[in-house]
């Protein structure tokens, strides 16, 4: 299970000190500290349902959300939000092609753009790995 939670607690942290500066003022207007316990109280589960709540997928990531045990939708990339215990993600998708080097070591460059035919170049050349990792230029022949 994928977990990326610094934009979640981000927007826990801003929610929880909001709530907890309207619980400390509704405490300093009222004099009523049970009053301003119970307003942070209230702004620290909302801040958890919502830091809870919110989800983002990478740009190469897909996420199937089930609704109580049901499929209910596929998600991503980027930003989206769940309800907290009735739905569950159980699979985050992995849509990258990774092309095994034999394969790129064995591929004709013939009809290959330059951008691709130096991306191919970055990993080996003539078989054997660079000693740097800067990529080459290759010369393009048909």
């Amino acid at each position: 299970m994928r977990t990326s939670i610094s934009f979640a607690s981000l927007t826990f942290f801003i929610l929880f000190a909001i709530g907890a500066a309207a619980g400390f003022g509704v405490y300093k207007t009222t004099g009523s500290q049970i009053a301003g316990e119970a307003v942070g109280g209230v702004g620290f589960v909302a801040a958890l349902i919502v830091s809870l709540s919110i989800k983002v997928a990478d740009q190469w990531e897909r996420v199937v959300i089930l609704r109580l045990g049901k499929f209910h939708s596929l998600k991503g990339p980027g930003l989206f939000l769940i309800i907290p215990i009735i739905d569950v993600i159980p699979y985050w998708i992995d849509t990258i092609v990774v092309v095994p080097s034999s394969v790129i070591d064995t591929m004709q460059l013939g009809g290959i753009s330059g951008v691709a035919a130096v991306a191919v170049g970055m990993g080996k050349e003539n078989g054997h790995a660079q000693a740097n990792g800067q990529p080459k230029e290759l010369e393009l022949t048909r």
